[in-house]
């Protein structure tokens, strides 16, 4: 339908159903009517529709309007305008949203309607449902930027953690799967999270990335956490680059409460690498960490010289000197 303005307030229609002008018959008029409709919605500011809404039927009507079907734009914005109400929305009514959310074929459509749900106070129930959309999201970016946005909110309970997890798990990409653990980290760096972010580490291919996700878990670290401890060194362990892995474990040699038992896991990551400088080097560091506690552990210091066999003559010499230092 083409209306063109012929002045003095009338209107002309031209009315073609493909390229074949045609009369407007009865089919003809249902059409109009449904786009018209259409029109008016797409128009009508959002959150305008949703308060005549809200004024007409409650806060019913506003989630029965952000749950019909219909262009993934028009949803996620309808949705977001129930949010921006001046009510409170019960769980019943944050179930509903994030079931809405569950509806969008369209990974930016998703992830910007699942950000704006995530600024609610969600519940446990509420925030393993909001997970499980986000887990489904396609595309690693965009999953990566919708975890994001809950990471400040994120409960920390068993079965929260093991839906993120399980989310997380699903970024494929090296890079977006190292920033949303670095982010999640960052915005709640508790022993259960931190064990969580370990595990997922463990899934980076890239030597590099595998470093720098350990790095953020380990600036949180004090180095007397026995578990998480253990599993870093585990993680670093799995690192294949000899440059990547010292550096890694020097990142946990850099925690100030790093006792007898951290150190003998560095060692045991250290008879791993290729015998040469990186090995060297890493077992300098750890009997320099050594040193800060005299006596020396004979144990430790027999352990440091089994770590440092098949280092060349020159590089097993210095080894010893600084040994010897100890005392």
């Amino acid at each position: 339908m083409v209306l063109t303005s012929m002045g003095e307030g009338r209107i002309e229609r031209a009315y073609k159903v493909g390229r074949s002008s045609q009369p407007v018959d009865e089919a003809g008029r249902r059409w109009w009517t449904q786009a018209v409709q259409r029109m008016a919605e797409t128009m009508t500011d959002p959150l305008v529709r949703a308060r005549r809404l809200f004024a007409k039927g409650g806060l019913e009507a506003v989630l029965a309007d952000a749950e019909r079907p219909g262009d993934d734009f028009v949803r996620r914005r309808r949705i977001e305008a129930a949010l921006k109400l001046d009510t409170a929305l019960p769980a019943a009514a944050q179930d509903r949203l994030i079931a809405a959310s569950a509806g969008l074929g369209g990974a930016f459509e998703r992830r910007e309607t699942l950000t704006a749900v995530a600024r609610l106070s969600l519940a446990e129930p509420q925030q393993l449902a909001w997970l499980k959309v986000a887990g489904d999201i396609d595309g690693d970016f965009e999953r990566r930027e919708a975890l994001g946005s809950l990471a400040p909110r994120l409960l920390t309970s068993p079965a929260v953690l093991a839906a993120w997890s399980q989310a997380v798990g699903r970024i494929g990409g090296d890079f977006e799967l190292r920033s949303a653990l670095e982010t999640q980290v960052d915005a709640t760096p508790q022993p259960a999270v931190l064990a969580a972010a370990l595990q997922a580490a463990g899934r980076l291919q890239g030597d590099f990335e595998k470093r720098e996700a350990l790095g953020a878990i380990a600036r949180r670290l004090q180095g007397d956490e026995a578990e998480l401890v253990d599993a870093y060194a585990r993680v670093a362990g799995s690192i294949g680059g000899g440059f990547e892995k010292r550096e890694a474990l020097n990142q946990l040699l850099d925690q100030p409460r790093l006792g007898g038992a951290g150190l003998e896991r560095v060692l045991a990551s250290a008879e791993g690498m290729e015998a040469g400088f990186e090995r060297q080097q890493l077992l300098l560091r750890v009997v320099d960490k050594m040193a800060q506690a005299k006596p020396a552990d004979a144990g430790l210091v027999e352990r440091v010289r089994r770590a440092g066999r098949g280092l060349g003559d020159h590089e097993r010499g210095q080894l010893e000197n600084a040994l010897d230092r100890l005392g």
